[in-house]
């Protein structure tokens, strides 16, 4: 058997209806007193609620939480913590407000708590990126793996489709990075694979049944398995175009990841051969093409009317070329090595919503 490391996800999991409200308890239980609690500013009052329920133990709301963690607002929340002598942080929101948490918490050096209202997987990373001037700035450390993750199932029913479907498209691009990453081992895999089959299956209910809560709570549930072997593989091809565009042109990152993807996998279709029929069998095909089947996958939101080709998203075309080249000149560890004129024509299919290259799908138009 291959030698491997693995590092298992926080140990300490929530998941059920109601659990948000056990928050006090967790709070109590890591021996912390003053919690700040983060959140963006369109969630200030459903935090407000949760943090007036624990008491005195609530010594703020810190609702700066931005996509891509501008520079200046983990400043601010840092400041903020500092301040109120905050001794955890309780993140409420997906991966701009766990994000922010894993700034502060590893900034003042403590713990934080998450109650994850979207299926981004942030919170199973031990690192987080800071946008520097349209640039990603990545930071590890210890302190940005919580000390409690809540799964609750109430703070996920009210989520709209053009939130939830790219959200587990983003959690399937981790769970693929995670099986043929730097890094990748076989507990991981095993996650990774089953974490995109109940996501796949879940987003196809929630399409079809948006108002079916039991769907949503199994999203959750894949979005954790897609996430969990991140702590141990690195990202790749994926991840380094996601993130160049979403700092660079200020795209919105899970819509990014989900177009992004099935080219991604084309790009490294003959170069990860297994780890494409893990793709294809958990997608619900061991024979299929995988680029091709994450495609028609990506029809899911096609059909809610969002965006499947990058120009939708809010890429210019005059930006795909110095895309191209920053991708090309910072590469990640990958399958296939970076050339940067096979990344410049990923993004051209990319951006006009074109199949992946060397595949079959016909399912899925750009508006």
């Amino acid at each position: 058997m291959e030698p491997f490391t693995f590092i298992p996800p926080p140990g300490r999991i929530l998941f059920g209806p109601g659990t948000a409200w056990q928050v006090k308890e967790e709070i109590q239980r890591i021996g912390a007193t003053r919690a700040l609690f983060c959140c963006t500013g369109g969630r200030r009052d459903d935090t407000a609620r949760l943090a007036q329920s624990v008491g005195p133990l609530n010594v703020g709301i810190c609702d700066q939480a931005q996509l891509n963690t501008p520079s200046h607002v983990a400043e601010a929340g840092v400041a903020l913590a500092r301040k109120t002598n905050a001794d955890v942080a309780v993140a409420y929101g997906g991966g701009s407000t766990v994000g922010l948490a894993k700034i502060i918490a590893h900034e003042c050096d403590i713990p934080y708590i998450a109650i994850v209202t979207t299926f981004s997987g942030s919170e199973m990373n031990a690192g987080q990126g800071i946008n520097r001037g349209g640039r990603k700035v990545n930071v590890m450390g210890p302190r940005m793996r919580p000390a409690s993750v809540i799964y609750d199932q109430e703070t996920i029913a009210g989520l709209p489709l053009s939130v939830a479907v790219p959200s587990g498209m983003n959690a399937i691009s981790h769970a693929c990075e995670c099986l043929y990453g730097a890094g990748a081992n076989p507990p991981g895999r095993l996650l990774a694979e089953e974490g995109i089959r109940i996501m796949a299956q879940s987003l196809r209910r929630m399409v079809e049944a948006p108002d079916d809560l039991a769907a949503r709570g199994e999203a959750q549930y894949g979005a954790y398995l897609c996430a969990a072997p991140m702590a141990t593989t690195r990202v790749a091809l994926q991840h380094k175009i996601c993130h160049t565009i979403g700092n660079g042109w200020g795209t919105p990152h899970a819509e990014n990841h989900s177009i992004v993807l099935p080219h991604s996998l084309a790009y490294n279709r003959n170069h990860a051969p297994e780890s494409m029929r893990q793709i294809a069998r958990a997608l619900g095909d061991a024979d299929g093409d995988a680029p091709t089947m994450m495609y028609e996958l990506l029809g899911l939101l096609n059909r809610i009317g969002g965006p499947v080709g990058l120009k939708d998203n809010h890429m210019p075309y005059d930006g795909l070329d110095q895309a191209a080249d920053i991708v090309a000149a910072e590469p990640y560890p990958n399958p296939r090595p970076f050339e940067r004129e096979a990344i410049r024509a990923l993004l051209e299919d990319a951006w006009h919503g074109h199949p992946p290259a060397g595949g079959r799908a016909t399912l899925v138009h750009s508006r």
